[in-house]
């Protein structure tokens, strides 16, 4: 086992026997940092949590990750990645809507959309550029949850 993963086995093992929960934290983490537009870091967070998920949660945290890699490639102008990417978030989310996970996934999956479209135009060669304006922000469905 490379010495990285045994560090992580090593501290969740340590942090359940003092009954700590090594994953609490990382969606909201996540919101954080893609919220920041640092899509790249969003999808490792929430990459940590995928791999730690089961049942109806992984498919929703996928589709997290999904939409942030698309954005990443959109960021760096690989709008062939982005919509690969992004058409395959909005398929999982969209199973997620209208709240899910506290969040609001109907306003989510809509500004994806069209961020999508905008992807799959300059894909196919396009005029114009990528408008980081329509980049979504992930919303809390109660503002109270997340002051």
């Amino acid at each position: 086992m490379p010495r990285e993963s045994r560090l992580k086995s090593s501290c969740n093992s340590v942090a359940f026997l003092l009954g700590c929960r090594p994953m609490e934290g990382l969606f909201e983490r996540g919101v954080e940092e893609f919220n920041s537009r640092h899509f790249f870091e969003a999808h490792d967070v929430w990459e940590e949590l995928w791999m730690e998920t089961r049942g109806e949660n992984r498919l929703f945290y996928q589709g997290l990750i999904q939409t942030a890699v698309g954005l990443y490639h959109c960021s760096n102008g690989n709008f062939k990645g982005a919509s690969s990417q992004l058409c395959k978030a909005v398929a999982k989310l969209e199973r997620y809507l209208p709240a899910y996970h506290g969040i609001e996934t109907h306003a989510l999956v809509g500004r994806v959309r069209k961020v999508l479209s905008t992807a799959e135009m300059l894909r196919d060669g396009g005029e114009g550029g990528f408008d980081e304006d329509s980049v979504p922000q992930i919303r809390w469905k109660d503002d109270e949850h997340h002051m």
